[in-house]
């Protein structure tokens, strides 16, 4: 009668998995009740910006960091040099940008010391934009001018890039705008700002991006801002599974909770840390000839990683999971003492799994396999 009911529990199990997928996976966080994939945000660039007025804007993309510069800038220090360069190249080409209808693009590299320069122009669009701010109004072309300026030290132990970006009206603004002392003043603040703990991690680990202002020629205002390239929930997990263990027909469930970090520039992928306790069903008879059934309890610790889960869908796939488990009650001489479960990899389709187990007592002895198979959600 017994197992009738744990067949029966098994065949309710999964149909509410496949009812209820949809609050489950991807998983619903415990205290907000949402789902992560719905509540990560991207900035659409890592780096510092400053708004110039008049629609021009100077943007450094983020670089990492090295020993004596936490924004990895340093090396544009001081930027007198680089843009006097750029303000005598723009004067040899001058004439030759006067059309106020094309695209000018102005790239100059500083790598180890030697000089490289790229001028271009091309026609723009039709297309016409107006920008007003402070009751004066400007023309914004579709495509601005811009003004790209790097240096690249690789001579050092660490490879040092760093780039910074003008996009402007006119190209012709480039000397009213490129105040060298307030770009100074612009990359000290930024490496002033940045968090010892962010920059001492690796660069994917955090997002950096500021929005600065121009309150006047010789100030700004704005933030700067760093996130973990992460989003943890908490989540309560169970699962009906069968297996069979030395001989035995062995059913079992499996409740928990657990943690899972969602990468937000990989948002269909994640990995989880959790804790559950699962209770084995082992049958027998007894001296009388009646089915006894005999319950042995595990506590396990998990660990699950899933990449690219959208083109996963409900394909068959190979998942790594890694769960280690201990007896923590024994009833029956099913299992030893100090019995320890133990699973590596897996298979998966949808919410079902097909997973390896090996079961040993003391540290590797009596070694059993067994193959689980598992309808879970949540975990």
């Amino acid at each position: 009668m017994k197992i009738k009911m744990l067949f029966s529990t098994l065949l309710v199990f999964s149909a509410a998995t496949s009812l209820h997928a949809q609050y489950f996976d991807p998983h619903t966080d415990l205290i907000t009740g949402k789902s992560p994939t719905n509540n990560i945000t991207i900035p659409l660039k890592e780096g510092y910006s400053l708004d110039l007025g008049r629609g021009n804007k100077l943007f450094i993309p983020r670089v990492n960091s090295y020993p004596g510069s936490k924004s990895g800038l340093k090396g544009l220090l001081p930027t007198a040099q680089l843009i006097e360069a750029v303000k005598a190249t723009y004067a040899r080409f001058k004439d030759s940008l006067q059309d106020p209808l094309t695209v000018k693009k102005i790239q100059y590299l500083d790598f180890n010391g030697k000089i490289k320069t790229l001028v271009s122009q091309k026609p723009a669009t039709e297309e016409k934009l107006y920008y007003t701010a402070d009751g004066q109004t400007s023309m914004v072309k579709p495509q601005m001018d811009s003004i790209t300026i790097a240096r690249v030290d690789s001579t050092a132990n660490y490879y040092r890039p760093a780039v910074i970006i003008f996009t402007l009206n006119s190209i012709s603004d480039f000397s009213k705008v490129a105040n060298s002392a307030l770009i100074d003043q612009f990359i000290d603040s930024i490496e002033a700002a940045i968090p010892a703990k962010v920059a001492s991690h690796a660069p994917w680990k955090y997002f950096m991006y500021g929005n600065y202002t121009l309150n006047n020629q010789n100030s700004f205002s704005g933030n700067l801002n760093s996130t973990l390239n992460v989003q943890r929930t908490f989540t309560i997990g169970f699962s009906a599974d069968i297996q069979n263990i030395k001989n035995h027909f062995v059913p079992s469930a499996s409740i928990g909770i657990s943690m899972f970090n969602y990468f937000k520039k990989q948002p269909n992928s994640y990995n989880g840390f959790g804790l559950y306790w699962t209770p084995y069903f082992f049958f027998d008879k007894d001296q009388n000839g009646k089915t006894k059934t005999y319950r042995n309890d595990f506590l396990f610790a998990t660990y699950t990683t899933i990449t690219d889960r959208k083109d996963i869908g409900n394909k068959l796939d190979i998942f790594l999971p890694i769960s280690l488990g201990y007896l923590i009650h024994r009833k029956g001489d099913f299992l030893e003492k100090n019995t320890f479960g133990f699973n590596a990899f897996g298979v998966k389709y949808g919410n079902a799994t097909l997973k390896p187990f090996i079961y040993f007592h003391n540290f590797i002895k009596g070694v059993t396999p067994s193959i689980q198979l598992s309808i879970g959600i949540g975990k």
